[in-house]
């Protein structure tokens, strides 16, 4: 049940990565991201570097809500209350996802840390959240996956003995 997720640098990349996440995090996956230099996707890599520096870059790879956590300081102006309203915004699904009830009070807590927010406050804000999108509010709306994508988790699921039907 561990894997490791990489997919290319550019946006779609990025946007393939946060579905596969959403996807793996449900099925109680130990999750990494790895993240290959700008501009080389996991193919030109391994050409251009060879399959030591992979496997190296694979050793380095981030636990995916670090991942996320990056991505949402690159995205928002943490420094300033509404960058940390839409980067709490943009983990809070991911959040959510989490089986594990401990795990996401851990996650909080290492979310509100790197954000920069005091805890309690992060904690009563999800529990809020939590309790409206519960009773008022649809669900955020699950990322569109592909036939492909839910084919490989559901083999990745069954650890590779799952018989796929051509179609």
């Amino acid at each position: 049940k561990k894997i490791v997720v990489n997919f290319d640098p550019d946006a779609a990349g990025a946007a393939a990565a946060e579905r596969s996440l959403a996807l793996l995090v449900g099925e109680d996956f130990e999750i990494k991201v790895l993240t290959l230099d700008a501009g080389l996707d996991p193919d030109l890599f391994l050409r251009k570097r060879g399959r030591e520096a992979y496997v190296d870059a694979l050793k380095a790879s981030q636990k995916y809500f670090d991942y996320l956590i990056d991505r949402a300081r690159a995205s928002f102006p943490v420094m300033t209350p509404e960058g940390k309203v839409k980067a709490v915004n943009f983990l809070l699904p991911h959040i959510h996802r989490v089986p594990s009830r401990i795990a996401r009070d851990e996650l909080a807590k290492e979310m509100a840390q790197r954000l920069g927010i005091d805890s309690a406050v992060l904690m009563q804000e999800l529990r809020h959240a939590a309790g409206n999108r519960s009773s008022t509010v649809k669900p955020p709306a699950e990322p569109a996956v592909t036939d492909a994508e839910r084919i490989l988790i559901r083999a990745l699921a069954a650890g590779g003995q799952l018989d796929v039907e051509p179609g």
